[in-house]
């Protein structure tokens, strides 16, 4: 086995066409170490129909009522507790399924081995943790989470980063402890509470001394007022000369860009030979869909809501 293990957690047929797209891209430049964790037997068996030497598993956690987008810890603890480690002895990178590899990683993986890698680092003013939680807009779910945090149980260290688990790499040494104390973290709170597990990554990291690094880190460099404790930071890497960053390596298709995933699979003849794109398109457009009308209807509701308390206080 070749570099390090990259590993995929994907449930529902849409994004499991995701993963199988994203392992087709890693493919082209013969990168074999790869294992899955699915989230049903059928899934499972249409990542192995196109890639039978891939190790895939089948594994389902309890959300305990927590968001869905934290369904990665959940998982990856649960497989840990029941299978132990991603095979082989290297690092671990950690691969959301919307990712297309335009490169090949080896350069890179080999680049930041042994450390603590994330594709995508944004740099925070940590004075932003000693703020209230009423004076803080409710789409910054990042740090509402952080300060329900820090309201509970207080903060020792200040970190000056917000990581985005999408793709990310890990010693193996450390990446259990990772998991566990992330999942720790998680479940100190309630799901109301907990908007956005990635806020609590990155105290983890903060609080365990371990420096995550990216060489593209979004807004690096921004002011930083004073705090009421110890900072910890992030580190900027600098690539060598001619060597590809993060971002030149991979693309994170997440959120709106998925459309604009499904033109680059055509253009780059990554479902040639799956035969999924047609229906993959089709599947997220009725989801998308979906999704306008449950926010137009939760608009609808607030609307109401504002009205009838307007009308009780005339």
């Amino acid at each position: 086995m070749s570099g390090p293990v990259v590993l995929y957690i994907c449930s529902g047929k849409l994004f499991v066409t995701y993963t199988l797209w994203s392992i087709a891209s890693l493919d082209r430049y013969g990168y074999k170490a790869i294992e899955v964790i699915a989230g049903h037997e059928k899934e499972k068996a249409l990542i192995n129909q196109f890639f039978p030497e891939i190790v895939c598993r089948v594994m389902k956690a309890d959300m305990k009522g927590y968001p869905a987008f934290s369904y990665k810890p959940f998982v990856l603890r649960e497989s840990f507790q029941s299978h132990g480690l991603p095979q082989g002895e290297g690092d671990i990178v950690v691969c959301d399924a919307d990712v297309i590899w335009k490169a090949d990683p080896r350069p890179l993986f080999e680049r930041f081995s042994g450390r603590h890698w994330f594709h995508k680092i944004t740099s925070v003013n940590p004075a932003d943790f000693d703020k209230n939680l009423c004076d803080v807009p409710r789409s910054n779910i990042g740090l509402i989470t952080s300060l329900h945090f820090k309201n509970r149980y207080g903060l020792d260290v200040y970190p000056d980063f917000r990581l985005n688990a999408g793709l990310f790499m890990a010693p193996r040494t450390a990446f259990r402890d990772a998991i566990e104390t992330w999942m720790t973290k998680i479940l100190r709170l309630s799901p109301e509470e907990m908007l956005m597990s990635e806020a609590l990554l990155s105290h983890v990291y903060a609080e365990k001394g371990w420096v995550p690094e990216s060489d593209d880190v979004k807004y690096f460099g921004m002011r930083q007022d004073p705090v009421k404790g110890p900072v910890f930071s992030c580190r900027k890497t600098e690539p060598p000369s001619g060597a590809l960053t993060g971002y030149q390596t991979a693309k994170h298709y997440y959120s709106d860009q998925r459309k604009e995933m499904f033109t680059a699979v055509k253009e780059q003849g990554l479902d040639d030979r799956l035969g999924l794109l047609k229906e993959a398109r089709s599947l997220y457009r009725r989801k998308a869909a979906a999704r306008r009308i449950k926010t137009l209807r939760s608009r609808f509701r607030k609307l109401l809501t504002y009205e009838k308390d307007l009308l009780l206080h005339r």
